[in-house]
């Protein structure tokens, strides 16, 4: 195959045969279609756009009783729609299957007392972790997952639990968010 432009590439099919690949325009991206190397414009890429993140507008009680469903009361981000404040506040849908990185950060205003955090889809409990605490500061807790999603549809929460005595998670974005996004 002969090269006639700056930035060609050569490119095999799954059967040998050689091809021309011409260089992209300004702002494309090479990616992967049916197998083979293709340009598309930049955002197109992966379709890596599947993301949300979410907040507390006001403090939510955490008990010792038993683990509970955070309910999200505010999206600072949520362009896919897979978060819901009518339909059930505590869930995420996943809009796209693939692998998602998941995060959750929060601080409760009560202090000497720590809680646990868990990240479940449906009764599976897949990422956890323990808040901590040190004396006079308030306990905290930062837990990240990354979890793989076959189909489109699972539905996604964050549970918490306190471990000593009842405290109050804190709102707004700093003392209390949960977010993912997709990564492939």
């Amino acid at each position: 195959e002969t090269m006639t432009g700056s930035g060609d590439m050569l490119i095999t099919s799954s059967v040998g045969d050689v091809a021309r690949l011409p260089l992209g325009t300004s702002g494309q991206v090479l990616q992967s279609t049916g197998g083979l190397p293709t340009w598309a414009a930049a955002g197109a890429a992966g379709g890596t756009t599947n993301f949300f993140q979410l907040s507390l507008d006001a403090g939510q009680t955490i008990t010792t009783a038993a683990f509970f469903a955070v309910p999200w009361t505010r999206e600072i981000n949520d362009p896919d729609a897979m978060h819901s404040t009518i339909t059930n506040s505590s869930l995420t849908t996943i809009a796209t299957s693939g692998v998602y990185i998941f995060g959750f950060h929060g601080v409760a205003n009560t202090t000497g007392n720590s809680f646990a955090v868990e990240f479940r889809e449906g009764t599976t409990t897949f990422a956890d972790g323990p808040g901590s605490h040190s004396g006079g500061i308030a306990p905290r807790a930062t837990v990240s997952a990354l979890r793989y999603f076959a189909t489109s549809g699972a539905q996604i929460a964050v549970f918490l639990i306190a471990r000593d005595a009842g405290l109050t998670l804190s709102s707004g974005l700093a003392n209390a968010s949960f977010w993912a996004h997709r990564v492939s």
